[in-house]
């Protein structure tokens, strides 16, 4: 290179240089004709002029220290704004001090691992449960030990006579049976908890988004020395923004921040502060009960299309969440997943004791298109039987 003048590749490396490259083909994602993805976020959740507004916020009136800063925590005005939030929502009563920024969920369970595993590295979870948590577990080294659910959550007996460090577990809307905790197995779990010295993670899956009355408090609220509590604004937000948190008992705060520094960095400072900013201007707490109108609508025109072309299809669980369960008899849930794929559909399904449980996510459907997937689950099923 040479001031005023353009570079110049030497010949000598140009003639070394290959003249032709294969190209790397990278796998390319299936072509879904429609998506049923139990997990599926409604598209336009995120109120882009809101985030907008809150990040210029953000960039304009935060210190130049609050963007440099390297806290392991997370940005200690969005733990504030958090403690507040998560008061009044979802009965989570703690000290900012105790509230560690993760990515997510499964990014808290990656940073966990060592704590779990000084703990005998046996974690309890549901069964029927959240496949992707299960297996974010397994990776981590972990050994899973699947305990029964039912239409009352998880059966808090079939813990007595298991040598495990921790439970993990959905207990405001339970994946995928859709059943809250009952109270009387929420407090047998807390006092099974407390005998037994055993951590109970609570991943607090649509807590927000129950439609028919409030949400349920979270366990948390009965029991902060025993539990850790995580949430995350992929649903209620957009998985785009990836910022999620993780309630600690103060006794296991330190070692839980700890993590942070080898695990990985918590989200953008910017990111962070935009989060805190929105939260403090009420924008967070409209856009969630905005989703839960929305969503509400979705679920309740799905509803009415299956009990119209399928009444033999069951649903399970309470008005809440972006999946509707459906227990169909007589049929495995591989043929199913089969069938649904032949026909270009993202379905997702799971055996139940006699037939299968659909997970019909509805994140993605208009409520004026709730008929035609209806009709399209229909003929999934009768293909999955022939």
């Amino acid at each position: 290179a040479r001031q005023g003048a353009a570079v110049r590749v030497s010949p000598a490396v140009a003639r070394a240089l290959p003249l032709e490259v294969d190209a790397i083909e990278a796998p390319q994602p299936p072509a879904w004709r429609l998506r049923l993805h139990p997990a599926a976020t409604p598209l336009g959740t995120l109120d882009r002029r809101a985030w907008n507004a809150a990040l210029r916020t953000a960039l304009r009136e935060a210190p130049e220290a609050a963007l440099a800063s390297n806290d392991a925590a997370g940005d200690p005005s969005l733990r504030a704004a958090l403690a507040t939030q998560l008061s009044r929502s979802r009965g989570v009563v703690t000290d900012p001090l105790h509230i560690t920024i993760t990515s997510g969920v499964t990014d808290a369970l990656r940073g966990l691992a060592p704590i779990l595993r000084a703990r005998g590295g046996r974690v309890a979870v549901e069964d029927p449960g959240f496949m992707v948590h299960r297996g974010t577990l397994l990776a981590s080294g972990l050994e899973v030990v699947p305990v029964p659910a039912d239409h009352r959550g998880l059966d808090v007996a079939a813990l007595t006579d298991l040598d495990v460090g921790a439970v993990l577990l959905t207990p405001a809307h339970q994946m995928p049976l859709g059943v809250p905790l009952s109270p009387e197995r929420r407090a047998a779990l807390v006092g099974w908890a407390r005998a037994t010295d055993t951590l109970l993670l609570e991943d607090d899956y649509d807590g927000e988004l129950r439609y028919d009355r409030r949400g349920v408090r979270s366990l948390h609220a009965l029991a902060p020395d025993r539990v850790v509590y995580l949430g995350t604004t992929s649903k209620v937000l957009s998985p785009a923004v990836r910022v999620g948190w993780c309630v600690t008992p103060p006794a296991l705060t330190g070692e839980v921040q700890g993590w942070r520094l080898p695990a990985g960095a918590p989200p953008s400072n910017v990111v962070q502060l935009a989060l805190a900013e929105l939260i403090r201007t009420g924008a967070f707490d409209r856009g969630v009960a905005w989703l839960r109108r929305r969503c509400a609508a979705q679920r309740a025109a799905l509803l009415a299309a299956f009990e119209d072309v399928a009444p033999h299809f069951v649903p399970t669980g309470v008005e809440a969440g972006l999946v509707l369960s459906l227990r169909v008899p007589g049929i495995s849930s591989w043929d199913v997943l089969q069938a649904a794929q032949a026909r270009g559909v993202e379905l997702f399904a799971l055996d139940d004791a006699d037939g299968a449980i659909l997970l019909v996510g509805f994140g993605l459907v208009d409520p004026t298109a709730a008929m035609q997937v209806a009709r399209e689950v229909v003929d999934i099923v009768e293909l999955a039987r022939l």
